[in-house]
């Protein structure tokens, strides 16, 4: 099922890191997508969550990034667990290296090409989902005090006018120079930073698939995160090996 024409991709591109950091402060953003996992009948069967913390040393970027892992014996389930695995690269080469040592104990080196292509399976802009669309502005508010822009949108589907979802989209002035980008084209127009997303679309019927889908949500968040000192000298581990 092709949901392209209302569904947002997100988009992350990094370019370099800040260079208005402290020679040795290291920084963390954290990015943040739930996705719903729907069924050909059009139900949500769950929520699929999925987030990557980003640390920024001098030249060097370490991706921290969770997968699930199910423990099967003899066809037999036995539990499922979080494993973390880390990539590391330097913004001026083309390789990075990957460090999981649940699959092996030394590190692999990767082409950083085939990383985010790995990483990210579809690219696009979030701008898009607004032009995909018939979208109507209906809403926006401005908070001088935190420095951020907020604005609703209805968005109608362009193959089938009766499919309808809203679009919530917040900007904030911070996080600047952190390069990392849901959109490219929201953040030129707004001036601002695109850091939080939410798209939810109620249940109807879409024409165009003869069904009816269940009533579900997307979720996109980027924010800044404290690093601790255990947290700091993991990342030192890797960055300086």
């Amino acid at each position: 099922m092709n949901y392209r024409n209302f569904i947002p991709i997100l988009v992350i591109w990094i370019v370099s890191c800040s260079n208005n950091l402290k020679p040795d402060s290291i920084r963390a953003i954290s990015v943040r997508q739930i996705s719903p996992i729907v069924t050909p009948t059009g139900k949500v069967a769950w929520y699929d969550s999925a987030v990557i913390n980003i640390y920024y040393w001098k030249n060097k970027v370490v991706y921290d990034i969770g997968y699930k892992f199910d423990s099967i014996v003899n066809d037999q389930y036995l539990k499922q667990e979080t494993r973390r695995y880390y990539i590391v690269f330097d913004t001026t080469e083309k390789f990075a290296f990957s460090y999981d040592q649940h699959k092996t104990p030394v590190k692999t080196k990767i082409n950083r090409d085939s990383l985010f292509q790995t990483l990210w399976l579809e690219s696009g802009d979030m701008y898009q989902f607004l032009t995909d669309n018939k979208s109507t502005l209906l809403s926006s508010k401005s908070n001088k005090d935190s420095g951020t822009f907020h604005e609703s949108y209805e968005m109608i589907n362009n193959i089938d006018s009766n499919f309808k979802s809203r679009g919530y989209f917040s900007y904030t002035n911070g996080l600047r120079n952190v390069h990392i980008k849901y959109s490219r084209k929201l953040d030129s127009l707004k001036n601002m930073r695109l850091y939080h997303a939410y798209i939810h679309t109620p249940k109807q019927f879409y024409k165009q698939f003869n069904l009816t889908l269940d009533e579900y949500f997307y979720q996109f968040d980027l924010k800044e995160l404290p690093v601790s000192d255990e947290t700091r000298k993991l990342i030192l581990k890797y960055v300086t090996e």
